[in-house]
């Protein structure tokens, strides 16, 4: 894969064994002339993300569980096989050189991954209500001011012009 080739607006997360990739330009898009349709659009990616992100912490948290008695299962195995005189330091570097410790460890920091890239995906659609609301404000602001033709029907009209 060379440098060209890389999207920088793709997240690709794993959920629940599903890969998932999320093209932040499609989703993070404001279509100023349909505002209406982003409103509701706004709710519903931001519900659907943040359920992504819970269940992204949720299996983060299990396999953290899962790690946790592995390495109490792997240390009652381990310790008693060792000789007298071996450090803490030498019997988790066994540990550690368990392929199911690896295998399990390396599942462990890709549901933080995930997790960490699915949080910042929430904020970003946080920002993206915000600006969201604010392109309505200015909307709403330009279609109650007056036009020049009417303030100059005002001006005549108070003026007596």
């Amino acid at each position: 894969m060379t440098v060209n080739e890389v999207k920088v607006n793709e997240i690709k997360v794993t959920v629940g064994n599903q890969v998932r990739t999320i093209d932040t330009e499609v989703v993070l898009r404001i279509d100023r002339n349909d505002l209406d349709n982003e409103l509701a659009r706004q709710s519903a990616l931001y519900a659907w993300y943040y359920i992504l992100f819970e269940r992204a912490r949720a299996e983060k948290i299990e396999l953290e569980a899962q790690l946790e008695d592995l390495t109490y299962e792997l240390d009652d195995t381990i310790r008693p096989t060792l000789p007298k005189g071996y450090t803490e330091t030498a019997v988790k570097a066994k540990i550690r050189s368990d392929a199911r410790y690896k295998l399990l460890s390396r599942s462990c920091r890709r549901a933080e991954s995930d997790e960490r890239m699915l949080l910042v995906l929430e904020k970003a659609l946080a920002q993206r209500k915000d600006c969201l609301k604010e392109i309505s404000r200015s909307r709403y602001l330009e279609m109650s001011s007056m036009s020049a033709d009417e303030v100059e029907r005002a001006k005549r009209n108070v003026c007596g012009r």
